[in-house]
């Protein structure tokens, strides 16, 4: 009888969280730990979008919201661009906050913590050859959310994205700690409930621009879902963007998804959760168990309605806690 066990839409990704759970880490530290070590191979990984999702009993359905933030707290609105004038790539760099979530998460976990999730990442990215990348692990694992506050990464910033070269980064930003955990929705279904963020259902209205503007910016969802003994069930979305802008000095970029301030146009607020996809849910049963997960890579946002098209799924016996 399996009790632990993962599904993703990339293979790789697959074999990482496998390799975690057969380690003994719980399903949202597998979940985390995949992401880490993508994010020490792709430049654009670790200060993008990452949205983490995790249902047990006792603990509800939580949302770890880690997706970019709309930078410019503490500043004036600038006089912004005419429309005749060329948009600085330095304009679109937003505020990451997959750190914070990953930290809040893994305190929620309660099992290990965030530095030592990061860990063997830091060791796989200096035999990728990126040293850089690897210290600014480091950073993280010791310091939490914190780390993009302090010198090396804030100062790399403000170089690539601050007032001086066009964008609208400002200190306040690297400095914010948002709430980036809530409970997630719960939708009715013939099948019991599916609890899911960011969804239309649930009260997430979808710009179609929005949504067309992030898929090229982002590329393909990366999914991942993840289940351990303890009868914890956890889903993970992230990506290797397509575009992105170079953070300088770090070995690392941030996915072009700030929206520039032009004239005339009314500006987005600053510290707003710009949109990223997050196609997955965890499934209830009528009496409250938590009886699995699934993920909608293709689907572009989750909806009841692409319930039966979801190409990952998990699901657990909520009596023996066997996975299949």
């Amino acid at each position: 009888m399996r009790r632990a066990g993962a599904s993703s839409n990339d293979a790789t990704i697959l074999e990482i969280a496998e390799d975690l759970l057969r380690k003994g880490q719980s399903a949202t530290a597998a979940a985390l730990g995949a992401f880490f070590m993508v994010a020490a191979e792709h430049e654009g990984t670790l200060f993008g979008p990452m949205v983490l999702l995790v249902a047990g009993t006792g603990r509800g359905v939580k949302v770890f919201d880690g997706r970019l933030r709309q930078p410019g707290l503490g500043r004036k609105r600038p006089r912004g661009f005419l429309a005749s004038e060329a948009i600085p790539r330095a304009s679109r760099v937003a505020v990451p906050l997959s750190i914070a979530a990953g930290a809040v998460a893994m305190a929620f976990d309660g099992r290990s913590g965030l530095g030592q999730v990061i860990r063997p990442a830091i060791g796989r990215a200096r035999d990728a050859g990126f040293p850089l990348r690897a210290e600014v692990l480091e950073n993280i694992a010791s310091l939490g959310p914190k780390a993009l506050s302090e010198s090396m990464i804030s100062q790399a910033f403000l170089r690539s994205a601050g007032p001086s070269v066009g964008g609208i980064i400002t200190p306040a930003d690297l400095r914010q700690i948002p709430e980036t955990a809530f409970g997630a929705a719960e939708l009715p279904c013939e099948a019991g409930l599916w609890s899911h963020p960011f969804s239309e259902a649930a009260g997430f209205p979808v710009v179609p621009a929005l949504r067309q503007k992030a898929s090229e910016i982002l590329g393909p969802s990366l999914v991942l879902l993840t289940a351990d003994p303890e009868g914890v069930l956890a889903g993970i979305c992230f990506y290797r963007p397509a575009s992105t802008v170079a953070i300088e000095g770090l070995e690392l970029a941030v996915p072009a998804s700030a929206v520039p301030v032009e004239r005339g146009v009314a500006r987005v607020p600053a510290g707003a959760a710009l949109y990223a996809p997050t196609p997955m849910a965890v499934l209830t049963s009528a009496q409250g168990a938590y009886v699995g997960c699934a993920g909608f890579p293709d689907a572009g946002v989750t909806s009841l309605e692409a319930l039966e098209r979801a190409r990952l799924k998990l699901r657990r016996d909520p009596t023996t806690l066997a996975v299949y």
